[in-house]
């Protein structure tokens, strides 16, 4: 019965990735790898898969093997234990496989090999050994020394006290006084542990960074002996209880029960305040009392219990362990066998019977891996025997001749397998299309395994033939579709299926012309993107020149533009600089001809007054001249004025389309003067206003320049009469007032 191909998930509890990657590859598909870092992931996978093996890293758990495989059984009765480490974890776990807590032990680095050998064998302990072999064995106490016939007497005649539990105090060492130590009574003690957590757990929290107790077991047991020492013990009871703390044999001026006792009391003093100040509870501890009495404390070398066993009881576990792997040997059990004395080398390496039976152990494990080798010929697994072989080969034993024989063996079997099955799978996969994947199991395949049992087949060279012939047809698939690189392949394959086939030229050079016709079009295509690219160059090359002429264009048009402007406005200016000349020189000759007539007036008023007539003031009309008639104010400035002849009309008979109001002079304003002035002006053909008079103002000539600057500035709508447009004459009065 293959016991590998019986599906039982594995849990590999560790940190390291090359440990787990070698589990891994031990498995080899037979078997669920779980793997988990910490015992919550470990709990996870137990519940999720059908875990029957745990192989537990001893770097991760530490020195709590037994209490995770304890925690792991809980979910898992049936659970078999493989613990991996350094061969200094050895002797952590000699008891364990003595109490069925572990069932191997790996010594890292582990090979692919050792480590499958292991997983099927802890596999089959999980399906095959019954449920006894699942209970662990009981730890056995270990051996004290027999009392002598006086403490033998003594402990009939007294009856002992159990030991209770301590509760340190600290206190102050005063003069005459020694601390004591306050017990709990065993029902309070009961009432308590009903309350704390179990022990699997309590095991696990100190395997993953949990509480230790250890130091509090260790003063409890110190501060047990001390109490026995002052509760009124006799002198053997007081070497009894002593004995934790000083070695009972070794004779010194020390061992007196007097001072044992007070270094013993000193000692608890000690490890009392180390507990307070490192470990202790916070909660106040009372003293009951002092003892009476002088203190002395002395000092000694204590004697600690040393890890390792006794010399006797090396030699006993040896030979408890010589006696077990020889038994095993005998009845075959190599897996037992070796378990005892991969245990033997962890305590006594060097053994003189060691390296014999371990001799006898690798003959024994060659013959069952030969026996399995041979098995899994008969049952056609040539892989598995395969893997056997190597495992033999493994174990470096002289004289590998049988190795050699069984290998030839496996040769002969893989050469004689029948010829019409591989042909028959042959022929099916040719049917299903699949002539040269998936790997192992295709056309081409079970071809040249027929071929390479009998190099004279003619089914197979023909199949292969078939096969080749197939291939050619999907590469002209391929190439017809365009992917030569596919086409290629498929045409390599044929050609070492097949080199003398026709159809192989005629597609091989089919291959080549349309890689050819392919390469044609890509330089044709990169001719005609350049020739693009060209044209769009030299397309954009004219746009830029023509833009570019244009602008040129545009700055020429825009420099002469500014310069007939330019030449306008001084034009302009030439014409409004003449146009003020003139003027200049009119108001300069009709001043001329106005002053001419004031000083014929002036001659006119000298004679009037000399003959006795009325004297015609400043303000008065001097003179006329064609019409026109020119007024003094009161400064002595000539102003013209309308001819009293000429009728304007109102301005209310014009339609005025632009009004500039006039500005109140700030003189007048200042001196609150108000008035009024008469306007008489001309609309000219286009609207605008032109020869502007004065007719009449009040008071004087003080709003007269307001007024005639505001009536310049304002357009009218041109006058027409009998359909033509006319110059018309305007009269206006402007009053000038102060709210």
């Amino acid at each position: 019965m293959n016991i590998g191909s019986r599906a039982v998930d594995v849990l590999v509890l560790t940190k390291d990735d090359e440990f787990l990657s070698t589990v891994r590859e031990s498995a080899r598909g037979m078997h669920n790898i779980f793997h988990a870092n910490t015992i919550t992931q470990a709990d996870a996978a137990v519940r999720k898969g059908k875990v029957g093996v745990a192989v537990v890293d001893a770097a991760v758990v530490s020195g709590n093997v037994e209490k995770v495989t304890l925690h792991l059984r809980t979910t898992v009765p049936r659970l078999v234990a493989i613990v991996a480490g350094r061969r200094d974890d050895g002797e952590m776990l000699m008891d364990l496989i003595n109490r069925g807590k572990v069932y191997r032990f790996l010594l890292k680095p582990v090979s692919p090999g050792r480590a499958r050998l292991a997983i099927e064998a802890s596999v089959k302990h999980h399906l095959e050994a019954p449920d006894s072999a699942f209970k662990s064995v009981a730890k056995a106490p270990i051996a004290k020394a027999q009392p002598t016939a006086t403490r033998r007497a003594a402990m009939r005649s007294k009856p002992v006290a159990r030991p209770m539990r301590a509760t340190t105090t600290p206190a102050k060492a005063t003069s005459g006084s020694i601390p004591t130590v306050k017990v709990e009574p065993r029902a309070v003690r009961a009432s308590k542990s009903a309350n704390l957590a179990s022990p699997i757990s309590d095991g696990l929290s100190g395997a993953f960074g949990g509480e230790d107790k250890s130091l509090v077991d260790t003063v409890t047991r110190i501060m047990r002996s001390v109490g026995a020492i002052f509760s009124g013990g006799n002198k053997t009871d007081f070497q009894d209880s002593s004995k934790l703390a000083v070695d009972r044999s070794a004779e010194s001026s020390f061992t007196g029960p007097r001072i044992l006792g007070m270094g013993a009391a000193g000692l608890m003093v000690v490890f009392a305040l180390g507990w307070w100040v490192f470990g202790g509870s916070d909660e106040p501890v009372t003293v009951e009392q002092a003892i009476a009495g002088t203190p002395l404390i002395t000092e000694a070398d204590p004697v600690f219990e040393s890890l390792a066993p006794a010399p006797a009881k090396t030699e006993v576990i040896v030979n408890k362990l010589l006696g077990e792997a020889e038994s095993s040997l005998l009845a075959s059990r190599a897996e037992d066998a070796g378990a005892a004395l991969q245990r033997i080398g962890l305590i006594d390496p060097d053994n003189p019977r060691l390296p014999f039976l371990n001799a006898q152990l690798a003959q024994m494990q060659l013959r069952n891996i030969l026996s399995d080798s041979r098995l899994a010929i008969r049952e056609s697994r040539f892989e598995d025997a395969t893997v056997a072989l190597a495992a033999a080969r493994a174990l470096r034993i002289s004289g590998a001749a049988e190795i050699d024989t069984v290998t030839r063996e496996l040769s002969s079997a893989v050469s004689e397998q029948r010829d019409d099955d591989v042909l028959a799978r042959a022929k099916a996969r040719l049917e299903e299309g699949k002539l040269i994947a998936p790997s192992n199991d295709n056309a081409r395949y079970y071809y040249e395994l027929a071929l390479s049992n009998d190099r004279q087949n003619v089914a197979a060279r023909q199949g292969l033939t078939a096969v080749a012939s197939k291939l050619v047809l999907q590469a002209r698939a391929y190439i017809d579709n365009g992917d030569f690189n596919a086409a290629d392949i498929l045409l390599a394959d044929a050609r070492r299926l097949d080199p003398s086939s026709s159809e192989l030229a005629v597609s091989t050079t089919a291959l080549s012309a349309a890689r050819e016709r392919l390469e044609q079009k890509r330089r044709a295509a990169a001719r005609k993107a350049e020739d693009n690219r060209a044209t769009a160059e030299l397309v954009a090359n004219e746009r830029a020149a023509a833009e570019l002429a244009a602008k040129e264009r545009a700055a020429a048009e825009l420099a002469a533009n500014e310069r007939a402007t330019a030449e306008l406005a001084a034009n302009e200016r030439a014409a409004a600089e003449l146009a003020a000349n003139e003027r200049a020189a009119a108001e300069l000759a009709a001043n001329q001809r106005a002053a001419e007539k004031l000083a014929a007036y002036e001659q006119l008023a000298a004679a009037d007054q000399a003959a006795g007539t009325e004297v015609t003031t400043a303000a008065t009309v001097a003179a006329q001249d064609d019409g026109q008639v020119l007024q003094v104010n009161d400064s002595g400035a000539i102003i013209p004025v309308v001819n009293s002849t000429t009728t304007p009309v109102g301005i209310s008979a014009l339609n005025r389309i632009k009004y500039v109001a006039p500005k109140y002079p700030r003189a007048a304003q200042r001196r609150n003067v108000s008035g009024w002035v008469d306007v008489v002006f001309t609309v000219d053909i286009d609207g605008s206003v032109k020869d502007v008079y004065i007719r009449e103002s009040s008071p004087g000539t003080t709003f007269v320049s307001a007024a005639v600057n505001a009536v310049e500035n304002w357009t009218f709508e041109p006058v027409t009469e009998g359909g033509v447009t006319i110059q018309k004459r305007a009269a206006v009065r402007m009053m000038f007032a102060l709210e």
